[in-house]
């Protein structure tokens, strides 16, 4: 886990960075143009392992970069005064011959935290539970819970957003402002949609 504090401001990016997130609408829980854009920006920054002030600009205080080790998926906590954004992603699968293997593992109903009657992408639940520990106790540190908690990502980075997003506030209380996913695999059967 690697974490830079952004609170010592740079008076001319900080006001770049504010003018920029000022349009995230941190309360809406319908669809937010302006909010997608905002994730899709933070989710491409991340993915092209570009450092973190790409995003984080002078608007979030502090920035986490959770990585579970070779070939698993990374997760980077941003939080800021407004809100909380983690976006997750995968750079396991760059090749289609190996995203098509990781895809064809099959569903399962393993994991404790999936309720019954659930079915998810196995490697996804592998995926996610390695990082879960350091994931959860960055929210949970962030205040999750008393700011808005925001989850994004691509591909099965995007998975894992709707996996952790279920699991946050399934499994450990914590309610989810919004997810925004882009070019996501199925993550899970009907019953795991439905619930």
């Amino acid at each position: 886990v690697q974490a830079r504090d952004y609170r010592e401001r740079n008076p001319v990016t900080a006001q770049v960075a504010r003018e920029i997130w000022d349009v995230y609408e941190f309360k809406t829980n319908t669809y937010s143009p302006s909010n997608a854009y905002l994730c899709a920006h933070a989710v491409q920054a991340m993915a092209q392992h570009e450092d973190d002030e790409a995003v984080a600009g002078n608007f979030f205080d502090q920035v986490v970069r959770i990585d579970g080790g070779k070939d698993t998926p990374q997760v980077v906590v941003m939080v800021g005064d407004k809100m909380v954004l983690a976006v997750f992603y995968s750079s396991r699968h760059r090749n289609i011959g190996k995203m098509w293997k990781f895809l064809q593992l099959g569903l399962t109903d393993s994991a404790e935290w999936l309720g019954e009657g659930n079915r998810v992408l196995s490697g996804c639940v592998t995926s996610i539970d390695v990082i879960w520990d350091d994931f959860h106790a960055q929210i949970v540190a962030a205040g999750g819970g008393n700011l808005p908690v925001w989850l994004a990502g691509h591909g099965l980075g995007g998975s894992l957003a709707v996996l952790a997003a279920y699991r946050l506030a399934a499994d450990a209380g914590i309610p989810i402002q919004g997810v925004y996913t882009f070019g996501q695999p199925k993550v899970g059967d009907s019953g795991f949609a439905t619930s």
